[in-house]
């Protein structure tokens, strides 16, 4: 899934020179969950990071590329979860804005750039799922979300969800 949002956006980032780097661990287990969901989450935060970078443009990076990188790996905090780690160079996030930013309808865009619902729903996605969701780090050099997904079979996952509605395995 997160090869496929990449297709859908990869030509835009390609052409504002936004570097795409990926540590996708291949020995991950399976998460179960509603692929089309889960690919809108990573859309938006792919989204995110390239409208923080293309804010961020003009001001100077030491040598480093404009870039959104994700990580793959094994929770480091739950023994049955995934970790997935999106990381960018844009302008950050500002302090008095973190707790805000999940809430419907908060944004740090301009005026007709952005609704403020794009973390939300994300947010709402995640738990849905029974993961969790959050700004792993923040600064003047980027952005990092760290969503953290229950493995298939983990028991959390499977009781919560109902077995129709969620049918496909990322």
């Amino acid at each position: 899934m997160i090869e496929e949002s990449f297709l859908m956006i990869g030509e835009q980032l390609r052409l504002r020179n936004i570097e795409i780097k990926k540590s996708l661990s291949p020995a991950l287990p399976k998460i179960k969950g509603d692929a089309n969901q889960l690919e809108q989450v990573f859309l938006n935060l792919i989204t995110n990071a390239r409208d923080a970078i293309s804010e961020n443009k003009d001001k100077p990076k030491n040598g480093t590329a404009d870039s959104i990188e994700i990580i793959t790996q094994p929770s480091e905090t739950d023994e049955n979860g995934v970790e997935i780690i999106f990381k960018d160079t844009g302008k950050g996030i500002n302090e008095a804005d973190q707790n805000n930013i999940f809430d419907p309808f908060f944004t740090t865009k301009e005026v007709g750039k952005g609704t403020g619902l794009g973390l939300s729903i994300s947010y709402g996605l995640i738990s849905d799922h029974n993961g969790q969701i959050e700004i792993a780090e923040t600064g003047p050099q980027g952005t990092s979300f760290k969503i953290t997904l229950p493995v298939a079979g983990s028991g959390k996952k499977d009781e919560a969800l109902d077995a129709e509605k969620y049918k496909k395995t990322a």
